[in-house]
This record gives C-alpha cells, sequence and structure tokens, in this order.
C-alpha cells in the first residue's frame, strides 16, 4: 500500500475520506462555501481554470492562464496535468515515496487513474484551503497573466506524447521481416 500512498493524515487524511470537505468547503464547512465549491470545479470551462490553479499552486508557481489551464482542456495532457498535481502535493507532504522515484509516480498514476475523486478530494484537504484552487479573486484584482514566461510546464507535453504512444502501440503497423 506504500506505493500507492493513500494515509496522508493531518488535515488530508485517507483519501477515501471524501466526506471531509474542510477548509475547501469553508471552516467550518457550510453550505454558501459547499456550492461555491461545487460551482467552480463542475461547471465546464470554468472547471479548467480552477484546475488550472490548482495546478499552478501545487507548483508553486503564478496562475497563468495558457501555462496552467491549456492541459486540462487537450485530452491526454488533462490527465498528465492532474497525475501531476497530485504528485506534487503527495511529496509536499511527504508521503509515500520520494520525488524522483518512479515507484511514487506509478503510485500516482495508478491512484488518479482508479481512484480520481478520493484522489482529488485529498488534494483539496491538503492544499490548505481555497485559495490554493480560487481564481476569482485573481479576476477581481486583475493579476490573472495570460501566459508566464518562466513557468515550465514542457514535461507534461513529453508525459502525454509517452502515454499516447504507449496507449497507441497496439494498433501502429509492424514492420515485416525480409528474409534474405
Amino acid at each position: 500500500m506504500e506505493i500507492l500512498a493513500v494515509r496522508w493524515g493531518g488535515q488530508a487524511g485517507d483519501c477515501w475520506e471524501f466526506w471531509k470537505v474542510e477548509p475547501c468547503c469553508g471552516e467550518p464547512a457550510n453550505l454558501p462555501d459547499a456550492l461555491y465549491c461545487l460551482a467552480c470545479w463542475s461547471i465546464p470551462l470554468i472547471n479548467c481554470v480552477t484546475a488550472g490553479k490548482f495546478f499552478a499552486t501545487s507548483l508553486d508557481q503564478q496562475f497563468g492562464l495558457i501555462n496552467h489551464c491549456v492541459p486540462f482542456i487537450i485530452p491526454y495532457l488533462n490527465f498528465a496535468a492532474v497525475v501531476s498535481t497530485r504528485h506534487n502535493y503527495r511529496t509536499r507532504y511527504n508521503v509515500g515515496h520520494p520525488i524522483m522515484d518512479p515507484l511514487g509516480l506509478l503510485g500516482d498514476l495508478f491512484m488518479t487513474s482508479y481512484c480520481c475523486i478520493c484522489t482529488c478530494s485529498q488534494n483539496l484537504r491538503a492544499s490548505g484551503g481555497k485559495e490554493a484552487w480560487d481564481w476569482v479573486p485573481d479576476l477581481q484584482e486583475g493579476s490573472i497573466e495570460m501566459m508566464i514566461e518562466q513557468a515550465n510546464i514542457f514535461w507534461i507535453v513529453e508525459f502525454a506524447c509517452w502515454y499516447l504512444l504507449d496507449r497507441f502501440q497496439a494498433f501502429l503497423p509492424v514492420p515485416k521481416k525480409r528474409n534474405h
């Protein structure tokens, strides 16, 4: 079970404790904050911006629409961004395998693939509050940038290419051997 890192302790708790909505839905949890959270995470396109802000926070980067939201719009890149977000919060909590250990990334990949709702709720609890994903105050202040030059997310494209090649390898033509 260590490879899956399902028990983080502290405020993040265990992966399956999706009913624990604090601090994301207010502290203490309340209906207006819960409805606001639900709207931000479930309305199409708004949820891409919310996930982008959450992704930027997990990377300790300034939020940029192109840098952090585009991965959530493009198929396969969105999966890579969700895996990366879990990996970033998990390693920040010092749970499971360390950053460069491939077993930790494998566990993040598995948990995101098969337990996404529980994994995402654990990430939200680990983030420490809605400041990690709430982009509306940034919009009101005018501090949202279109693109952040120094934000490096190109590894995500590399991961998506690897994932696509792995998935579609069965469909690629196999060269026939020639007998001489």
